[in-house]
């Protein structure tokens, strides 16, 4: 069994670098396409309390957002470019376990820093493998 398409997840934690040169090595094993992703958290709140964080706050926060967006697309194209790969970005809005489940992903389990293939069934019940 192969894949044709692999979608790594990115963002700007320590442990993304490794992430990604997985999803590279796994994309080039199989020939397939790699997507890197990354989620703009976007947390929810109700309404009231919303109204209480400044203009100034929520432009601060979206020019940080966009900084890392930035700064994590820089070594996604780079490292992708260099395997020659064929590839794509994409940025969405939201909770990551929200965004990934049931799609099939290069995840980083936190709890042992390992780097897996990963097919987020639910954002509740991901837990880490044994073996």
């Amino acid at each position: 069994m192969g894949f044709k398409d692999i979608l790594v997840h990115v963002d700007n934690y320590e442990n993304s670098p490794a992430r990604l040169r997985a999803a590279i090595k796994m994309a080039q094993d199989f020939d397939a396409r790699l997507t890197g992703l990354y989620v703009i958290y976007k947390a929810k709140f109700p309404a009231y309390a919303e109204a209480g964080v400044s203009a100034e706050t929520l432009e601060n926060e979206a020019k940080l957002a966009e900084q890392q967006v930035n700064e994590a697309e820089k070594g996604f194209l780079e490292a992708s470019g260099k395997s020659g790969l064929q590839s794509e970005w994409r940025v969405e809005e939201g909770i990551t376990a929200e965004i990934f489940p049931g799609r099939p992903a290069i995840m980083t389990w936190p709890w042992s820093g390992r780097v897996i293939p990963t097919v987020m069934s639910s954002p509740a019940i991901a837990r880490c493998p044994t073996t």
